[in-house]
C-alpha cells in the first residue's frame, strides 16, 4: 500500500503543478490581453487580424507597424499594415523626467500628419485605408501593406526586434534606389505644383517602401501650404534646435536636422514661397547623397553649430559614390539659396535617370495600361533581352505583376508568356506568393485558348511548383480540364506530358477525385494515338497512388479501348499500365483482371518482333510473380498442416505439458507485475516454524528477507526503492536527504532543512538550517549543506555554523559560504538607512548625494545638476528639469534643489507672471510687490545676458542705440554685447562711442546679422561710374521678426531690404553679367531689352508695377527663330506687350522712385510681341518656313495651314501666305465633278499641275484600259483592262504584250471569254463549263456536256452560256418539221455528240435533232433574206454554261438566264413555211398588253418551264414593239417532252446575232441579210501595214441585216490607222502608230519632232483632234533627242531623250519606270554644282549619275538652278576662301584658303576677273604688295601692329585673335565687340606690358595684358611689349638683386645719390642701376625726392 499512496500523491502533485502552470499561463494571457486591449477594441481594426511587428517609421521610430490580414472575404485590401503609436509608453517616459505633458505637441503633430495623409490622394503618398483612431494609450490607423521605412532598409531592419526573415538583412539595389528617388521626385513635384504644399520633413523615416516595392511619402506633420506661405494659416517653417542633445519630446517636434534646408533652421522665416519648395529639394538632395554615397551628408545630430560649420563646406563636399552626371545637379540642389535650387521636376528629368535603360523599362511598366497593343508587344520583345538585369525584388513586385495583368489580351499574352515564364523560373514559392499575381492568373487560366492555352500547359510544372497546394485545385485544375476539353491535340498531349512529371507529388484527393476521371474520359474519346498513349502512361505512373477500386476501373477502360484499337502503341501503353497495377496490387488483381487484359494483345497485329519480345517478357514476369507468391503461400499452408498432424500422432501429453508451460509463464508474468506494484510477496518462511512471512516492512523480496537463527531476528538485505536497510538491517529506512512519508514512500528533504540517515522506518530526521542560512536545493543530508543567505557572511564556530549581516559599503551574494563581504567599488556607498541583510549584491552600492553612476565609476553632478539621495541613477536631476532652461548651479557636486539659483549665459529670470526680469532679484522681490522668480527664459531680443548671480552679473543689458536705430540681436539668448549687430537691411555705424543701425537705401540691400558698415548694391558694384544708368530697384520685402521680451513670440515683422531677393527689375527688362575693363569688376547690369527680344513680365502684385525679384542673371530672351518684334506684329499686339514707362530712382542712392517715360526702342515683355513673317509658321517655340503644301501670313503665332484637299503650293514661289498659294493639284488629284478629288478609276493625273481658270481635269485612260484604284498618278497606272476587255487579239486569238503595236492589247473579249470589272489581272477569263444533259435510251445514259460561249466583250460570268443546250433535261425534242427544206439529215453523224459537233461547225446551224431509233442526225439551218424588222423571227432560249445550283454568281432565273438567240424561220406573208412546226399543238399564246413589246414576249417564255422560245411578228426599233396581229404576234414554242421518245434536240447559241434589241452597236456591222454581227475592221494590216495603201472602215451600227460598214477616205500618210471599232467617219485614221504625231490635216501624220517622243495611241491614248503636234511628248525637262539620241519614228518613249541640256543632270535614280527618263531622275542642277550639258545618258539608264560637276572647293552656287551651266556660276565665295585674281579661271590656282593675318567672310555675286576678291585685313595688318593688292602668301603687320590670326582659313574678324606684341584687346561695354584697331585693339596701357602671346577667346573680357610694372618707382610707355620696357621713375633705382623686377628691387633713391629716372635698365643684370652719385662731399638722403644734382647738399 506504500507505493500506491506514493503514486496517488505524485499524481495529485502533478495535477496541482499543471493547475498552477495553467493559472500562470492564464494570468500571462490576461496581462497580454490588457496590454492589447486599447488596440483590439478600436473600430478601425475590427475587420483585421494582426500578424506581427514588421517595421517602424516616424521620428525616433515611434510608429510600430504590424502586418494585418482582412478577415472579410473578397475585401478590396486583403492585406494591410497597422500603424500603432504607444502614447502611454511615451507619456510614462516623459513622466519619469518630470515632463508628463512633454509629448503633447508631438501627439498633435502626428494627428496633423494623419489628417494630411487622408486628404492627399496621389500614388506617391501612402494610402490610408482606415483613418486615425485614438485612445488614452494608443494612436492607430491602417494603410496599404508596406515593407518598411527607408530608415529600416538603411539599417537592414536591425531597429525592428525579431524582424521577419524576408526583411532581416534586406539591402536596396542601385536600381531600386534610382527608381525610388524618381518616384519621390515625382511626388514632390505634384505636391509643389498641384497641391501647392511643401513636405518640409523629407528623411529616411518619412519615406515608406510599400510591399510592392514602391517608394511613397508619409510624415506630413510639418507640411505647409505654398500659396499661403508666411500667413497665419501657413505651417511653421522655421524650426528651433536649442540643444545638441535634446530630449525626445523636443527632438520629435522638429524635422531631423541632417536633412533640413538652411532656411528652415535657426528661427528665421524663409523669404519666399520658392524657398519652401526649395527646402524639399535640399532634403531630397541630402537623402539622395546618403543613398548613393553610403554616408550622411550632414552627420550633425541636433547640433546647429556643427550644422552651420558643415553647411559652409557643401560646395566642395566629397561626391565619391555619386554618378558624375548627377553631381552638378546635386550640388545645385544643395545651394544655400533656395531660389537657386533646381526643382523636383528638374531632378526627375535629369540625365542620370534618362540614360538608364532599366529605369525606362520600369517607368513604361508603370504606365503600361495607357499603351496600345503594338507598343506593349514591342516592349515585351525588348524586355526579353534584358529582364535578367533586374534584381529579384523588382522582378517580383514591379516587373512581373503589370506584365501578367496584360495577359488578358491574347495578342499581348503570346508576347508576354516567354518573359513571364523566364522570370517565374527564377522565383521561389515565397517570392511568387509575395508578388501577388495568383488572383490575376486565375481568370487568365480559366479563359485561355488557342496558342495561349498551349503555351500555358507546356509549362504547367513551372506554375505547379510555385503555387500553393490549394491553388492546384482552384487554378491549375481548371486549366488542365480546359485543355482536355479543347479540340487541340497538342494542348492535350502537352498537358498529359506535364502531368506525368507532377503526378508523383500531387495530393491524393486531387489525383483521385478530379484528375484521373477526366484523364480516363479523354483516353476513351480521343482519336489521337499520341493523346491516348500519353493518357495511359499517366495512368500507369499514378497507379501505385490509387486505391484498388480505381485501379480496377482503369483496367476496365483499357478493355474498352483495346476492343477498338489494338495498335502497337496502344498495346504497349496498356501493357505498362497492367504491369504497374500487377506489381502494386499483387496476384489477385493480376490474375483476375491484368492477365486476361494483356494476354489477348500478344497476338496484336501491330507488334513487331522487338515489341513482341518486350511484351511477352513483361507477361512472363507477372506470371512468375503470381507463381512465386501464390506457391509460397500454399507451401506455408501445407507445412502448417503437416506439423499439426505430427503433434497429434505423438500423443496429448506433450501438448498438454506445452499448454501448461504457457499458462505457468503467463501466471509468473502476472505475479511479477503484481510484485512490482507492491503486492503480495512469495512466501518464504521455512526457517521460522512460527512465522511464515517476512516481518520487515518494505523489504524488496522474499529472498532478501532472512531470519537469523543466531540473533533470532529478521534481516532485510534489499529494500524497496528508495529505501535502504538501516545499519543493523532490521528496518528499511529512508536514505540521508530524505524523510519518510505516511504512504510509506520517502520524500526529498525540504528547502532550508537537512535530513541525516535515520534508523527508524517511520521517524523523520529533518532539521532546520541555522539562522540566515539556506540550502541550495532539496535533499540536504547534513548541516554542511546549509549556506549563508545573500547579504550575510558564513561564520563557523565551535558551537556550530552562523551567518552575520554585511556592514556599510559592503555586500555579498551569499550561497557560497563566503566568510567576508565584498567592499563597494571606490566612490560607491550604501545607504546608511538600509536594514541588515539587504546588502545582497553590488546593486546596493550606489552613488551618494551630489553624484551619479557612470559605468563603473561614481561621478560628481556637473554644474546645473544635483542629486539629493543615495541611488543608482545614471544622471543627476537637472535644474532644467526643475526650473526649465537657463537655471543652473553655482558649482558642481550640488546636493540640493535649492542649489539651482544661478543664471546661465544668455538667460534672464522669469517672474511668477511669466514676464522677463530685467532688474536684480532683490528689486524684483522688494520693489515689485514681492514678485517671485519661477524660472528663466532666453535673454530677450535686443538684450544680452552675461549669466551668473541674478543680483549682479546676471541682470540683462540692452543693446546700444535707441529707437529705430538700436542695434539688434538675431534672436533671443545673446550672451555678450558683440551679439548686438545691424540686422538685415541695416548697416552698423559708430560715431565716437555711439553705436547705431542705419537702413539701406533704394537699389541696395544688406544680408545677415552683422556689423557691416555698407550696404550692397543690387548691381553688384559700388563704382559710381557704373551706376550712372543703374535701373536696379529694391523693396523692403524681407521681414525680420521683432520678438516679445516676455514670450519670445513674434510681436512685429519689420520689412527691410535684407536680401538680394529684394532687388528687382521691371517689366521689359533683363539682367546681364558685365565686366569693367579698367577695374576687372564683374557686375549685374539691368537693361531695357532691345528690339527683337523681350524681357521679364513678372507677377503683378496689384500695384500696377510688374517686378521680378532676385538678383539673378536674366538675359533678354531673343525672339524665336525667324520671328521679330515691331515690324511683323500688329499695332495692337505691340501695344499689349511693350512698356511705355518705368520706375527709376529720383537720384542715386535715394529711397524714393519716380515714373520715367521709355524713349528707346525695345521694352517688350512677352514672347507674344514676337510675330512670324509671311510664309512662316509657328511650331514649338520657333518659326519655320511653311513647307510645301502649307501657307501662313505674318503677324501671328499660328502653325502653317494645310492646303485644301488635293492641292499644294507652287514650288517656284518663295513664300506661301494664303490659300491662294495653293495653286497646284497634287499628283493623283484633279477636278472631278466640279470639285477637287482623287482622280476616279480609269483616270490619272501625273506631275503637280497648276490650276487654270476652269481647274485641271484628270486624264482618261485609253479605250479599253482602266486604273486599279482612284488617285492614279501616271498613264502607267492604266494597267488593267476595262470590263469586257482583255489581253486578247480578237482577230488572231493570241494573248498580246503591252509593247506590241496598237490594237493588240485590251480588246473585246472573244466568244467563250468574259472580262469582269473586279479582276486584278488583264487576260480575259474563259467561261466555265459544268453543265450536263442526260437522256436514257435503251437502258443507257447518254450524257452530253456542252461547251461554253459568250458574246464578244462579255463583262460577267452571267454572259457565259452553253453552246448547245436543251430546254429541260431528259426527253426533249424541238418541234422541227424534219421534211422542211431548211432541215438536213446528216448521214455521218451516228451519235448525239457528233451531231452536235456538226452543228457547231456549221455557222448557219440553229439546232439539231438526233433520233436514237433511226440513228440519224437532223440539222436545222434557217433560211430567209428578210431582217427581223420586216418578217419577225424566232427567239430561242440559251442557258448558263454551268449548273445554277453550283454557281453563286449567276443570277438564277426560271429555265435559262433570260437571254436568247435570234433566227429567221420562214416568212408567212411571203408563203415561206417555217421549219418549226406551227401547229397549235406546239404553241401557246400568252396574254400580253395591247401594244406588246418584244421584251414582254420574251419574259413570258422565260417564265415558262417548257417554253423553247418565242415566234414574234415584225419588229419596230423605235418602240421595241412587235406586230400585234393575233396570227403573227407572240407565240410561245413549247417543247415536246415524251418519255421513251427516240428523238432528242439540242439548240445552238449563236452570239453573232445575240442581242435582245436586235440592234447592231456602233463599231460593228452585219453583211446584208445576215444575222452575224462583226467587228468593223478586222484586217491586221490596218494597224501594222502601210496606211497609205490600206483600206479601213467605219460602222454606224443599226438593225441586224442592214447595218453595213462604210469605207473610210484614204489615209494621207503613214503613221495613222483606224480603230477596230470605228463608229463614225471621224474615227477614220484617227489613231497614231508609235513614232508619229498628228498634223493639222485629218488622216495624216508626221514623224516625231526633235526633242520629243511619240508613244502612239496605245500608250498615250491619243485621237485626232485637229491640233498639229498632238501625240508628241516633250522630252523630260533638261534632255534633248539630238545626237547620239534617236529621232523621228524611232522616238517612241523617253529613252530617246538621252542628251542632257546645260543646267540639268541625270541622278541615276530610276523612279517609277526604271528604264525611262522623267522628272524624278532628270533634275535641275543642285546647289554647289554646275551642269554644262556635255554629257550623254546611256541608252539603258541605270544608277550611275551623269552631267553634274562639283564647284571648286571654296565656292558654291546661289541656289539649285538650271542656270548653273559653268564653273563661273559658282560665284559665291564660301567663308574662309578668296579669289586671287591671277586669272579668270576658277580652279585651285585662283581659289585659295584665306592666308594668315587676314579673314575671308565670303562673298556673293563674284565676277571672276583679274581682281582680288574676298579678303579682308586683320586689324593692324596689310595685304598689299608694292602698293597694290596682289596674290599674298600672307599679310604683314603695318605700323605698330594689331591682331593677327593664330591659323589660316579664318572667316570673321573674331579669327583675328592673336594679339601682336605691345597690343591688347579691350571690349566695348554693352556692345557685341570684335577685334578692331583703335576701338578694341589698342596699344598696351602705360605701366603695363603686352608680350604678344595672348589669344582672344572671350570677347567680353580684356585680353593681352601680360604684366604690370611695379606700381612705385617704375613705369612704361603705351605699347610696351615686355617687362624690360619698364623704365625707372625719377627718385627710384634698380637694386639688381636676384635679377627680377618687383617692388623689392625698385627702391627709393639710395642715400648719397640722385635718381634722374627715364632710363632703361637691364633686368637680368645684378648691378645697381639708375643711381648718379652726388659730387664729393655732397649727399642726398630724401629718397624719392632725390631727383637732380641740385638735390645734393652738404653732408
Amino acid at each position: 500500500m506504500g507505493y500506491s499512496n506514493y503514486y496517488e500523491k505524485l499524481k495529485k502533485g502533478l495535477t496541482t503543478s499543471l493547475t498552477v502552470a495553467a493559472g500562470a499561463v492564464s494570468r500571462a494571457a490576461e496581462v497580454a490581453k490588457d496590454l492589447a486591449e486599447d488596440v483590439l477594441t478600436l473600430k478601425c481594426l475590427k475587420d483585421y487580424k494582426l500578424a506581427g511587428h514588421v517595421a517602424t517609421a516616424g521620428p525616433g521610430n515611434s510608429w510600430k507597424i504590424s502586418a494585418a490580414v482582412n478577415k472579410k472575404p473578397g475585401a478590396v485590401f486583403p492585406e494591410a499594415s497597422v500603424w500603432i503609436l504607444d502614447k502611454k509608453g511615451l507619456i510614462d517616459q516623459a513622466s519619469r523626467a518630470g515632463r508628463a505633458r512633454g509629448f503633447d505637441s508631438f501627439f498633435e503633430l502626428q494627428r496633423r500628419s494623419c489628417n494630411q495623409l487622408v486628404k492627399i490622394k496621389h500614388p506617391g503618398v501612402i494610402k490610408v485605408i482606415e483613418p486615425l483612431e485614438e485612445t488614452s494609450g494608443q494612436m492607430v490607423f491602417v494603410t496599404e501593406p508596406i515593407f518598411g521605412s527607408l530608415s529600416n532598409m538603411l539599417t537592414q531592419f536591425r531597429d525592428v526586434p525579431a524582424a521577419p526573415e524576408d526583411r532581416s538583412g534586406a539591402v536596396l539595389s542601385p536600381l531600386e534606389v534610382k527608381y525610388g528617388l524618381c518616384h519621390i521626385a515625382d511626388t514632390l513635384h505634384f505636391l509643389h505644383s498641384e497641391a501647392r504644399l511643401a513636405h518640409c520633413n523629407l528623411n529616411p523615416g518619412s519615406v515608406i517602401v510599400t510591399k510592392d516595392g514602391g517608394w511613397k511619402l508619409a510624415g506630413f506633420e510639418f507640411a505647409g501650404g505654398i500659396a499661403d506661405f508666411g500667413g497665419p494659416s501657413g505651417a511653421a517653417v522655421a524650426f528651433e534646435y536649442t540643444s545638441a542633445h535634446p530630449s525626445p519630446w523636443e527632438e520629435y517636434c522638429a524635422p531631423p536636422l541632417p536633412y533640413t534646408a538652411p532656411e528652415l533652421v535657426g528661427g528665421c522665416m524663409a523669404s519666399s514661397a520658392a524657398s519652401l519648395s526649395g527646402a524639399d529639394c535640399f532634403s531630397l538632395a541630402a537623402l539622395c547623397y546618403q543613398l548613393l554615397a553610403g554616408r550622411q551628408l550632414l552627420p550633425v545630430g541636433s547640433s546647429t553649430g556643427e550644422y552651420r560649420s558643415r553647411l559652409s563646406g557643401l560646395g566642395s563636399a566629397d561626391m565619391s559614390g555619386v554618378a558624375g552626371s548627377l553631381q552638378p545637379l546635386l550640388r545645385a540642389m544643395l545651394s544655400q539659396s533656395a531660389a537657386a535650387r533646381p526643382n523636383a521636376a528638374a531632378f526627375a528629368g535629369c540625365q542620370w535617370f534618362a540614360e538608364d535603360m532599366l529605369l525606362r523599362c520600369l517607368k513604361f511598366l508603370d504606365s503600361i495600361l495607357q499603351r496600345d497593343s503594338g507598343q506593349k508587344v514591342a516592349f515585351l520583345r525588348d524586355l526579353s533581352t534584358c529582364w535578367q538585369q533586374f534584381d529579384d525584388r523588382l522582378l517580383q513586385h514591379r516587373v512581373l505583376p503589370p506584365i501578367v495583368q496584360q495577359m488578358r489580351s491574347d495578342a499581348v499574352a503570346l508576347a508576354a508568356l516567354p518573359v513571364v515564364l523566364a522570370i517565374m523560373g527564377r522565383m521561389k514559392p515565397q517570392g511568387f506568393a509575395a508578388s501577388g499575381i495568383l488572383p490575376v492568373l486565375k481568370p487568365i487560366f480559366e479563359h485561355a485558348d488557342g496558342e495561349v492555352l498551349l503555351a500555358l500547359v507546356r509549362h504547367l510544372s513551372v506554375f505547379y511548383n510555385l503555387m500553393p497546394s490549394d491553388a492546384h485545385a482552384s487554378v491549375l485544375m481548371p486549366l488542365m480540364l480546359r485543355a482536355f476539353d479543347s479540340n487541340s491535340t497538342r494542348a492535350q498531349e502537352e498537358t498529359l506530358k506535364a502531368l506525368q512529371r507532377l503526378a508523383p507529388d500531387m495530393p491524393y484527393a486531387l489525383l483521385r477525385q478530379q484528375l484521373m476521371p477526366r484523364v480516363v474520359g479523354l483516353c476513351l474519346r480521343t482519336t489521337s494515338l499520341v493523346v491516348r498513349t500519353s493518357a495511359l502512361a499517366l495512368m500507369a505512373q499514378a497507379a501505385h497512388r490509387l486505391d484498388k477500386e480505381a485501379a480496377g476501373a482503369m483496367l476496365d477502360v483499357c478493355s474498352q479501348i483495346v476492343a477498338v484499337d489494338r495498335s502497337a502503341g496502344t498495346a504497349m501503353a496498356v501493357l505498362r499500365l497492367g504491369d504497374a497495377i500487377g506489381k502494386h496490387y499483387g496476384p489477385e488483381l493480376t490474375c483476375i483482371k491484368v492477365l486476361p487484359l494483356l494476354c489477348p494483345l500478344l497476338v496484336s497485329p501491330g507488334l513487331n518482333p522487338q515489341l513482341f519480345g518486350s511484351y511477352i517478357s513483361t507477361v512472363r514476369v507477372l506470371l512468375d510473380t503470381v507463381a512465386e507468391k501464390t506457391g509460397s503461400a500454399l507451401a506455408a499452408a501445407a507445412d502448417a498442416a503437416g506439423t499439426a498432424n505430427a503433434a497429434a500422432a505423438a500423443g496429448s501429453k506433450p501438448a498438454g505439458m506445452y499448454v501448461r508451460l504457457l499458462l505457468l509463464a503467463a501466471a509468473a508474468l502476472a505475479i511479477c507485475q503484481a510484485d512490482s506494484l507492491g503486492g503480495r510477496k512469495l512466501q518464504q518462511g521455512f526457517g521460522d516454524p512460527g512465522q511464515q512471512t517476512c516481518p520487515i516492512q518494505y523489504c524488496k523480496e522474499a529472498s532478501a528477507c532472512v531470519y537469523s537463527s543466531r540473533t533470532k531476528a529478521w534481516q532485510c538485505k534489499s529494500c524497496n526503492f528508495p529505501r535502504i536497510p538501516n545499519t543493523r538491517q532490521t528496518e528499511c529506512v529512508c536514505p540521508a536527504g530524505m524523510y519518510p512519508m505516511a504512504n510509506g514512500g520517502c520524500a526529498p528533504c525540504k528547502m532550508n532543512q537537512f535530513c541525516p540517515l535515520g534508523q527508524s522506518a517511520t521517524t523523520t530526521t529533518a532539521r532546520n538550517c541555522p539562522p540566515n542560512t539556506v540550502t541550495l536545493k532539496t535533499g540536504a543530508r547534513s548541516v554542511n549543506d546549509c549556506f549563508n543567505k545573500p547579504g550575510y557572511r558564513y561564520f563557523r564556530t565551535s558551537s556550530g555554523v552562523r551567518a552575520i549581516a554585511c556592514g556599510d559599503d559592503e555586500y555579498t551574494v551569499g550561497l557560497k559560504k563566503q566568510t567576508t563581504c565584498t567592499r563597494c567599488m571606490p566612490g560607491f556607498k550604501t545607504d546608511p538607512a538600509n536594514p541588515p541583510g539587504i546588502h545582497t549584491s553590488s546593486a546596493v552600492c550606489v552613488a551618494p548625494p551630489g553624484s551619479f553612476v557612470a559605468g563603473d565609476s561614481v561621478v560628481p553632478c556637473p554644474k546645473g545638476e544635483y542629486s539629493d539621495s543615495y541611488d543608482s541613477s545614471t544622471s543627476c536631476t537637472t535644474c532644467l528639469d526643475e526650473f526649465g532652461e537657463g537655471i543652473t548651479t553655482e558649482k558642481a557636486n550640488s546636493t540640493s534643489r535649492s542649489d539651482c539659483k544661478w543664471l546661465e549665459r544668455g538667460y534672464a529670470l522669469v517672474d511668477d507672471r511669466k514676464r522677463a526680469v530685467l532688474t536684480t532679484l532683490s528689486v524684483l522681490v522688494n520693489d515689485q510687490n514681492n514678485r517671485q522668480w519661477v524660472g528663466a527664459k532666453p535673454c530677450p531680443q535686443n538684450y544680452y545676458c552675461r549669466g551668473g548671480n541674478p543680483e549682479s552679473n546676471g541682470v540683462p543689458l540692452p543693446c546700444p542705440g535707441t529707437g529705430a536705430n538700436q542695434l539688434w540681436t538675431e534672436g533671443e539668448g545673446a550672451i555678450a554685447v558683440d551679439e548686438c549687430v545691424a540686422p538685415p537691411g541695416f548697416v552698423y555705424k559708430k560715431t565716437g562711442v555711439a553705436e547705431t543701425a542705419e537702413p539701406c537705401e533704394q537699389g541696395q540691400y544688406k544680408e545677415g546679422w552683422n556689423r557691416l558698415t555698407t550696404c550692397d548694391y543690387c548691381a553688384g558694384t559700388s563704382i559710381s561710374s557704373l551706376l550712372t544708368n543703374d535701373l536696379w530697384l529694391s523693396d523692403p520685402t524681407t521681414f525680420i521678426n521683432k520678438l516679445d521680451p516676455n514670450t519670445g513670440i513674434t510681436m512685429q515683422q519689420v520689412a527691410v531690404r535684407g536680401s538680394p531677393e529684394n532687388c528687382y527689375i521691371q517689366r521689359g527688362m533683363g539682367v546681364m553679367s558685365m565686366r569693367d575693363i579698367k577695374t576687372g569688376t564683374t557686375f549685374f547690369q539691368a537693361v531695357i531689352c532691345p528690339a527683337d527680344s523681350y524681357g521679364i513680365n513678372g507677377p503683378n502684385p496689384g500695384t500696377g508695377v510688374f517686378k521680378k525679384y532676385g538678383r539673378t542673371i536674366t538675359p533678354c530672351t531673343a525672339c524665336p527663330t525667324n520671328m521679330k518684334t515691331g515690324q511683323y506684329a500688329t499695332d495692337a499686339v505691340n501695344a499689349e506687350n511693350k512698356i511705355t514707362d518705368y520706375l527709376t530712382k529720383v537720384a542715386p542712392l535715394m529711397t524714393t522712385t519716380t515714373l520715367h517715360s521709355l524713349s528707346a526702342a525695345g521694352g517688350y515683355f512677352s514672347v507674344d510681341a514676337c510675330a512670324t513673317q509671311d510664309g512662316y509658321g509657328y511650331y514649338s517655340g520657333s518659326s519655320q518656313i511653311c513647307p510645301a503644301g502649307t501657307y501662313n501670313g505674318k503677324g501671328n503665332k499660328d502653325p502653317c495651314t494645310q492646303c485644301p484637299f488635293g492641292t499644294t503650293t507652287d514650288s517656284g514661289e518663295d513664300t506661301n501666305v494664303d490659300v491662294g498659294s495653293c495653286s497646284v493639284y497634287i499628283q493623283g488629284y484633279g477636278l472631278v465633278n466640279g470639285a477637287t478629288a482623287m482622280c476616279a478609276v480609269g483616270t490619272w493625273q501625273g506631275v503637280d499641275k497648276a490650276k487654270d481658270s476652269d481647274g485641271e481635269a484628270c486624264t482618261t485612260c485609253p479605250v479599253g484600259y482602266v486604273t486599279g484604284d482612284v488617285g492614279s498618278i501616271s498613264a502607267a497606272n492604266c494597267s488593267l483592262c476595262a470590263a469586257g476587255y482583255g489581253d486578247f487579239d480578237p482577230l488572231t486569238g493570241n494573248k498580246a504584250a503591252h509593247t506590241d503595236l496598237a490594237g493588240l492589247t485590251c480588246q473585246f473579249c472573244p466568244a467563250g471569254y468574259y472580262g469582269p470589272a473586279s479582276r486584278t489581272a488583264t487576260p480575259c477569263l474563259a467561261c466555265p463549263t459544268s453543265r450536263t444533259y442526260t437522256y436514257s435510251w435503251d437502258g443507257t445514259d447518254d450524257v452530253f456536256s456542252p461547251l461554253a460561249t459568250s458574246p464578244a466583250g462579255a463583262k460577267d460570268i452571267n454572259d457565259c452560256v452553253a453552246d448547245m443546250a436543251q430546254t429541260v433535261d431528259g426527253a426533249f425534242e424541238l418541234p422541227l418539221v424534219l421534211s422542211h427544206r431548211a432541215v438536213t439529215k446528216l448521214p455521218d453523224a451516228d451519235n448525239l455528240k457528233t451531231c452536235a459537233q456538226r452543228c457547231r461547225e456549221t455557222p448557219t446551224c440553229a439546232a439539231v435533232t438526233f433520233d436514237y431509233l433511226e440513228v440519224a442526225c437532223y440539222m436545222w439551218q434557217p433560211v430567209t433574206d428578210k431582217p427581223f424588222n420586216l418578217a419577225g423571227g424566232v427567239a430561242v432560249k440559251v442557258f448558263p454554261s454551268q449548273n445554277l445550283a453550283l454557281s453563286t454568281k449567276v443570277q438564277t432565273k426560271a429555265m435559262g438566264n433570260g437571254q436568247y438567240t435570234f433566227w429567221m424561220d420562214g416568212d408567212e406573208s411571203a408563203g415561206v413555211p417555217a421549219a418549226l412546226n406551227t401547229s397549235a399543238t406546239y404553241y401557246t399564246t400568252p396574254t400580253l398588253p395591247s401594244s406588246p413589246k418584244l421584251q414582254d414576249c420574251l419574259d413570258a417564255c422565260t417564265n415558262s418551264n417548257l417554253c423553247v422560245g418565242a415566234r414574234f411578228g415584225a419588229y419596230t426599233l423605235a418602240t421595241d414593239e412587235i406586230d400585234a396581229t393575233p396570227s403573227s404576234t407572240c407565240r410561245l414554242i413549247m417543247a415536246k417532252v415524251q418519255p421513251g421518245n427516240s428523238r432528242r434536240s439540242l439548240i445552238k447559241a449563236d452570239f453573232n446575232s445575240f442581242t435582245q434589241s436586235l440592234v447592231v452597236p456602233p463599231g460593228y456591222y452585219t453583211d446584208p441579210g445576215s444575222n452575224t454581227i462583226q467587228l468593223c475592221n478586222d484586217d491586221v494590216n490596218d494597224r501594222t501595214g502601210a496606211a497609205a495603201n490600206a483600206v479601213s472602215y467605219y460602222c454606224l451600227g443599226g438593225l441586224v441585216g442592214v447595218a453595213n460598214r462604210t469605207v473610210c477616205p484614204a489615209a494621207l500618210s503613214d503613221g495613222v490607222y483606224t480603230p477596230p471599232d470605228a463608229a463614225k467617219s471621224a474615227d477614220c485614221w484617227s489613231l497614231l502608230k508609235p513614232g508619229y504625231q498628228f498634223t493639222a490635216d485629218a488622216r495624216k501624220a508626221a514623224a516625231c519632232d526633235a526633242n520629243k517622243y511619240c508613244p502612239g495611241s496605245v500608250v498615250g491614248g491619243y485621237t485626232y483632234t485637229g491640233t498639229a503636234g498632238a501625240g508628241s511628248v516633250d522630252c523630260p525637262t533638261g534632255t534633248l533627242t539630238s545626237s547620239p539620241g534617236v529621232t523621228g519614228t524611232s522616238a517612241v518613249d523617253s529613252t530617246a531623250c538621252r542628251n542632257l541640256q546645260p543646267g540639268y543632270y541625270y541622278s541615276g535614280t530610276a523612279g517609277v519606270a526604271p528604264t525611262q527618263l522623267n522628272s524624278g531622275n532628270v533634275l535641275v542642277c543642285t546647289k554647289g554644282y554646275f551642269c554644262d550639258g556635255d554629257e550623254d545618258i546611256p541608252s539603258s539608264p541605270g544608277n550611275a549619275e551623269k552631267g553634274r560637276t562639283q564647284c571648286q572647293t571654296g565656292t558654291t552656287t546661289a541656289t539649285a538652278a538650271n542656270t548653273n551651266t559653268a564653273d563661273t556660276n559658282c560665284n559665291i565665295l564660301l567663308p574662309r576662301y578668296y579669289f586671287t585674281g591671277e586669272s579668270t579661271a576658277v580652279d585651285t590656282d585662283t581659289i585659295k584658303l584665306c592666308p594668315d593675318n587676314a579673314y575671308c567672310p565670303g562673298q556673293t555675286g563674284v565676277s571672276y576677273s583679274t581682281v582680288l576678291v574676298g579678303i579682308l585685313e586683320c586689324p593692324g595688318y596689310t595685304c598689299t604688295q608694292g602698293g597694290t593688292l596682289g596674290n599674298p602668301a600672307s599679310c604683314s603687320a603695318a605700323g605698330a601692329g594689331g591682331a593677327g590670326t593664330s591659323s589660316d582659313g579664318q572667316s570673321s574678324p573674331k579669327g583675328c585673335n592673336k594679339l601682336d606684341a605691345g597690343m591688347y584687346y579691350n571690349p566695348v561695354v554693352g556692345a557685341a565687340s570684335v577685334p578692331a584697331l583703335g576701338t578694341t585693339i589698342l596699344q598696351c596701357p602705360p605701366d603695363k606690358w603686352c608680350d604678344g602671346t595672348a589669344i582672344i577667346t572671350v570677347y567680353s573680357a580684356v585680353t593681352g595684358i601680360s604684366g604690370t610694372c611695379p606700381t612705385d618707382g617704375s613705369t612704361s610707355v603705351a605699347g610696351s611689349d615686355g617687362e624690360d620696357d619698364c623704365t625707372l621713375v625719377a627718385g627710384w633705382y634698380y637694386t639688381g638683386v636676384g635679377g627680377v623686377l618687383n617692388s623689392n628691387t625698385i627702391q627709393p633713391c639710395k642715400p648719397g645719390n640722385v635718381c634722374i629716372g627715364t632710363r632703361t635698365f637691364v633686368i637680368s643684370t645684378a648691378n645697381e642701376q639708375g643711381l648718379t652719385q652726388c659730387a664729393g662731399g655732397l649727399t642726398c638722403t630724401k629718397g624719392v625726392l632725390c631727383l637732380t644734382n641740385a638735390d645734393c647738399v652738404m653732408a
